[in-house]
């Protein structure tokens, strides 16, 4: 109901705060019983990640994904692994086998096949059908993926040259927000692996970030907390003071509730 002008008589206006006053209240209600289903929804997950700390060594994990992320970051052509692996994971993680091993490290034999080198040796027209046949059988949609990578491989050679000076070019970009811009820029690279990538490397500009997915959204479901409704931000600030509170950094909350998925869901 809109608010009564200057000329609405008494009734009018007398109906128009009854019902003003009523919406308050509910409003009101909604905002408690939301804080009050956060509250409790956060409380849930912190009890679970720390039960399942006292079981697994997370940080040997941690640690160990840290020294990997640093030492995959001293490559030239990072920024061309992370894309083939942020594409060929969309949609199934076990698209990562055509550039990793069972232990999660760079297979040079099988990313070889997709490196930016190979690419540039294999004639522009038969592109998309060769990066098929590479991706077929390991990665979802690969008719679709092949044309993206083409798409991003062609964007690295015409505005860098090559991986490395992407790599600078990403360097140069000031602050998170910049970087994320940068990624973004890629065909099939959104918010999710805008953060991810340099979270892969453990890059020091993201490690207050989480990289918010259908994983993530599947245990805020658990805890209560519904992802429906809710945009990146907010589900990415709910899970950054659940960090604070088990006195872990966002990036090492995000890689705990990934690798110890099925453990933290054991515990709900």
């Amino acid at each position: 109901m809109d608010r009564p002008g200057d000329d609405a008589d008494p009734s009018e206006i007398a109906r128009w705060m009854e019902q003003d006053f009523a919406e308050s209240i509910a409003e009101g209600f909604k905002e408690t019983l939301d804080d009050k289903n956060t509250a409790e929804a956060k409380k849930l997950l912190i009890s679970a990640v720390q039960e399942v700390k006292k079981k697994e060594n997370i940080e040997k994990k941690l640690d160990e994904l840290k020294q990997k992320g640093q030492k995959w970051w001293k490559r030239d052509d990072i920024i061309w692994f992370e894309i083939v692996l942020s594409l060929a994971t969309l949609r199934g993680s076990y698209g990562s086998q055509i550039v990793v091993d069972d232990d999660g490290e760079i297979d040079e034999h099988r990313y070889g096949s997709v490196s930016f080198r190979t690419l540039q040796q294999v004639d522009p027209d038969h592109r998309t059908t060769y990066l098929e046949s590479r991706l077929y059988g390991n990665v979802a949609m690969h008719p679709t993926k092949a044309e993206a990578l083409v798409t991003n491989f062609e964007m690295i050679e015409e505005q860098y040259g090559n991986p490395r000076s992407a790599k600078e070019a990403f360097k140069r970009a000031d602050g998170p927000e910049a970087k994320i811009e940068f990624l973004k820029n890629f065909h099939w690279i959104g918010d999710k692996y805008a953060r991810n990538i340099p979270m892969d490397l453990y890059h020091e500009d993201f490690r207050q970030f989480i990289a918010i997915d259908t994983r993530i959204d599947g245990i805020l479901e658990e805890i209560g907390y519904r992802p429906e409704g809710r945009d990146y931000d907010a589900k990415e600030q709910f899970l950054q003071s659940v960090a604070a509170e088990l006195d872990m950094e966002p990036w090492e909350l995000d890689r705990t509730l990934y690798h110890f998925k099925a453990e933290i869901l054991a515990q709900l």
